[in-house]
């Protein structure tokens, strides 16, 4: 039944409970009720919010919403309780609590799955470079390189034109060294990735 206030105040009293009078063991009939349903609280470190939620969501880590979305019942703790109560000195080093919990994981594997985002864990998915596109771009780069580099053939063939003089054949190279970059990167993209063109991009 649902506990209520009388409820509670008519349960047996602890002396009562550790009578050698059986009959003080059972209580009242008014004092049979459910127990009082209680959230428990989880203490999280700050960092794991702060390290594992950046700017950028696909470096966010799922720890912290895996912990916030985890929950334990009361029976769950109990049963933590009673396997460490029931198997003391088992860790060599003393460690029984963590050994009652690591076992009790290893029990509810699935249940704690479910606390685990969507998202994660992330797969990582090959990006495919035998398209048309890729090869277009990787032909237009290499006549856009062809083409820079007639072009400063050209403006040193004709460098004493008064045409090329007064438009500073200093700022033309510079403009033509722009355009050569960018006509090499377009052919480095458009390769397939190793060592050498993820140095050189």
């Amino acid at each position: 039944t649902t506990p209520t206030q009388e409820c509670l105040e008519s349960r047996v009293s602890v002396e009562d409970k550790c009578s050698k009078d059986p009959s003080k063991w059972i209580g009242e009939f008014e004092g049979s009720c459910d127990n009082v349903a209680h959230s428990l609280n989880k203490l999280i470190v700050s960092n794991l919010y702060e390290n594992g939620l950046k700017d950028d969501k696909t470096l966010d880590s799922p720890g912290y919403h895996t912990v916030k979305s985890i929950s334990i019942s009361d029976i769950e703790l109990e049963q933590i309780f009673h396997s460490w109560n029931m198997t003391p000195g088992i860790d060599q080093d003393g460690y029984d609590p963590r050994e009652a919990v690591c076992q009790w994981v290893a029990q509810n594997i699935p249940k704690l799955k479910e606390a685990i985002p969507r998202t994660h864990p992330r797969t990582m998915r090959l990006s495919d470079y035998n398209q048309n596109y890729i090869y277009a771009a990787m032909v237009v780069g290499i006549v856009s390189m062809l083409l820079v580099t007639l072009c400063f053939i050209s403006i040193w063939y004709y460098q004493e034109k008064e045409v090329i003089v007064n438009a500073q054949p200093v700022i033309l190279y510079m403009l033509l060294a722009g355009l050569m970059f960018m006509s090499i990167s377009a052919v480095v993209y458009a390769t397939n990735p190793s060592k050498t063109t993820c140095v050189l991009r």
